[in-house]
């Protein structure tokens, strides 16, 4: 049975309870829509946006999207599902030049956009706010701080829709979201709902332990001893109150930005040593972050570039000390001596896990980092009968080109028709892209954020049950990374199932254009 509306092409979208419910309330009130990838926040929004076209059809449906390709993607999907001309689907980023902006903004019944683009072109008023009677916002968990979104959100007067797979973990930053955006109602779905169960198969979570040996140990207290050595200086100086090594990154770094703050306010130059010995503290910190996640090559690439880097003439003095320091040397000397040596571990585990796969299944490998991507790719690609590629962001990094949009688009079109059979795949992955559905999914390490994980998760189990595995460094940060996504993911739902929204600040709709 598919939904019959006379904006939605015939045999387009298929009627689903949950999807018409949310519409029906996203219809009556400013509404952020949580629900994992794949359960359909695009049709949805595609649903709303055919209703207040057919209500008012002199204003425009404004869709907004963190990148060009999700925005790209989203124009695409309202082709498919709306019963629109051409050209009344318009795709606006910064690669459309200003003077054309205008004009196909006019003709535009459903614009598609980045959000810096529209808000620079709303406060330049090349746009009018009035022209919306609906804006979307995708991915509306970024709707803090300096984003775009809050300050699109004040200048516009119409109903706003928030699509996210999890809003975040506190109340605060919950709250935060949906004051930013004028949200009065949270509905909140997953697979577990009686309305939702009948349409996806679920999945099953392994994660899988792999132990790391001896050696990996020994340099990894290498590294303990130069952290512990800085955060006794920092300690020292009085801005620390424990020479702890399980001192996290994320306070290594609210520690750096506030001594730079300082130094750059007060010229104290008694700071200095300590602001040098925080930036040591922080590469030592994700060097041993690459060792116990990615393993021993990671960590000699890293550790390599270190050392070229402390040789360069205008290298700090954090730096060059600790190249020169005879831990560090030992460190570099055992990882380019051990890395040949020794298969890694978790690269064996992920070699086990692919191999343990029927044949024909389709598989997405998430990693963190770039330079461990391409590994994969190489290491599987020598099993038989696997075609791996890789697939990035498209911004172009040291040593590592980014993939254009349309290759990107070619590589998913290649999984989609099964010229690879492996999608290896960073972060560009995880928020929204329509990347084709997959019978295993695998985390290379966890990650601690629960959006993340929401997102890495939905790419599977949508026509048969999926499998999910987690590969886990035992005694490592992996283990603390997995548990804390856990922990977030359980508190962000406890939180919403209880969330009433902004409503009860009483703003109307018609106070955000004032």
């Amino acid at each position: 049975m598919y939904v019959s509306h006379p904006l939605i092409r015939e045999g387009a979208v298929e009627s689903r309870a949950y999807q018409e419910a949310v519409v029906k309330a996203a219809l009556k009130k400013n509404t952020l829509v949580v629900m994992p990838t794949a359960l359909g926040k695009t049709v949805i929004a595609a649903l709303l946006a055919a209703h207040f076209l057919e209500k008012d059809p002199d204003k425009k449906v404004l869709v907004m999207a963190p990148t060009r390709p999700l925005a790209a993607q989203h124009a695409e999907r309202f082709r498919e599902f709306l019963a629109l001309d051409g050209p009344e689907i318009v795709l606006l980023t910064g690669q459309v030049p200003r003077e054309k902006r205008g004009g196909l903004w006019r003709q535009a019944k459903v614009v598609s956009a980045t959000p810096h683009v529209i808000l620079n072109d709303l406060a330049s008023g090349l746009y009018q706010a009035g022209d919306v009677s609906l804006a979307v916002f995708d991915e509306a968990h970024r709707a803090v701080g300096e984003y775009p979104y809050p300050s699109i959100a004040t200048r516009l007067d119409c109903r706003i829709l928030g699509l996210t797979a999890s809003p975040g973990s506190t109340s605060d930053t919950i709250e935060e979201v949906c004051a930013n955006l004028g949200i009065e109602e949270v509905i909140v779905k997953d697979e577990r709902d009686p309305d939702v169960a009948p349409y996806v198969s679920g999945f099953d979570v392994e994660w899988r332990e792999v132990v790391l040996p001896d050696y990996y140990w020994v340099v990894r207290n290498l590294l303990l001893e130069l952290l512990r050595e800085r955060l006794k200086v920092l300690k020292a100086h009085g801005v620390i109150g424990s020479a702890s090594v399980d001192i996290p990154k994320k306070d290594l770094l609210s520690l750096m930005e506030g001594l730079q703050r300082e130094v750059a306010r007060s010229r104290r130059k008694d700071l200095y040593p300590a602001l040098s010995a925080v930036s040591a503290a922080l590469t030592i910190a994700h060097a041993i972050d690459l060792l116990e996640t990615q393993g021993l090559a990671s960590l000699h690439s890293f550790l390599q570039k270190t050392a070229a880097k402390a040789g360069e003439p205008r290298a700090s003095k954090a730096i060059k000390r600790l190249a020169a320091s005879k831990e560090f040397k030992r460190a570099l000397a055992m990882c380019r001596t051990l890395k040949d040596r020794y298969a890694e571990p978790k690269m064996e585990a992920l070699k086990e896990v692919v191999m343990e796969a029927r044949r024909g299944t389709k598989i997405i490998v998430f990693t963190q980092y770039r330079d461990t991507a391409s590994e994969i790719v190489r290491t599987l690609n020598e099993i038989e009968g696997v075609r791996a590629v890789r697939f990035v962001g498209q911004a172009d990094r040291a040593e590592d080109q980014g993939l254009s949009q349309k290759r990107q688009l070619e590589i998913l079109e290649g999984f989609r028709k099964g010229e690879h059979n492996i999608l290896v795949a960073t972060s560009v992955a995880e928020e929204g892209l329509d990347i084709p559905a997959v019978d295993l999914v695998v985390f290379y390490e966890p990650v601690p954020s629960e959006i993340r994980m929401i997102q890495r998760r939905g790419r599977t189990g949508r026509f048969s049950v999926g499998r999910v595995v987690v590969l886990m460094a035992k005694k490592t940060r992996d283990e603390g990374f997995y548990w804390s996504s856990v922990a977030k993911e359980r508190r962000m739902k406890r939180i919403l199932r209880g969330f009433k929204g902004a409503g009860q600040r009483e703003r109307k709709i018609s106070d955000w254009g004032s």
